[in-house]
């Protein structure tokens, strides 16, 4: 999957905020999977250095307002990402000549089966791949959003979805459904609703109950 992932990557690559040397590639990947209310996302992207050497810059990176936790991948290490008090993430590291294929792990909570999340992209995004397993029976939506198919991966099959030209600093709303529910929570709705049908019992009860008791009478 991560192979795919960076052949994916490969194409035009677009300006960044960065300099002139460093670039961010236009297209980028997300692939989503998810455990009881949890959704995680792999985000892989492509950063081109245009020089003959390498060149150290700091980039901001892309991720969603709402993540609770995240992690460097393979080639990033941990001291590479600095999280500002506003959110926003930094990427800061030594960029080798050509395409470096970089990216994150990130962690969203779910509610009652659903996640949603708000992209801030800090720069312009030619094409944004979502994946997500068919098995997993997570489905994406948001403004814009298109499924264009299945990849057959080496993991099995994944649903495609795609958004294209996306601006800098625009607010990309998006949401997945079908996320596992906790045991947790499905016990506390069979507790509310066991305690729902016990007031419900004892109201009935209490409502037939002869008109005579607790007179003494026979």
């Amino acid at each position: 999957m991560i192979k795919f992932a960076l052949l994916l990557l490969i194409g035009l690559s677009v300006p960044s905020v960065a300099t002139a040397e460093v670039r961010v590639a236009g297209r980028h990947l997300i692939i989503f999977t998810a455990q009881p209310d949890e959704l995680f996302g792999s985000y892989l992207l492509g950063i081109e250095n245009t020089s003959k050497e390498s060149a150290k810059d700091s980039l901001k990176i892309m991720i969603p307002l709402e993540t609770v936790d995240f992690r460097a991948v393979e080639g990033v290490d941990a001291d590479h990402l600095k999280l500002s008090e506003k959110g926003s993430l930094t990427m800061e590291r030594e960029f080798k000549a050509g395409m470096n294929f970089t990216g994150l792990d990130f962690l969203v909570s779910a509610q009652f089966g659903r996640a949603s999340m708000t992209f801030v992209p800090p720069y312009p995004i030619e094409e944004l791949s979502l994946l997500v397993h068919q098995r997993s029976k997570l489905k994406i939506s948001g403004s814009n959003i298109k499924l264009v198919g299945t990849m057959d991966l080496q993991q099995g099959k994944f649903d495609r979805y795609l958004l294209e030209n996306i601006q800098p600093g625009v607010h990309l709303q998006l949401a997945v459904a079908g996320i596992p529910v906790s045991r947790t929570l499905f016990w506390w709705i069979g507790g509310g609703f066991a305690a729902i049908l016990l007031i419900a019992v004892g109201i009935f009860t209490k409502r037939t109950w002869p008109t005579n008791m607790g007179r003494g009478e026979v």
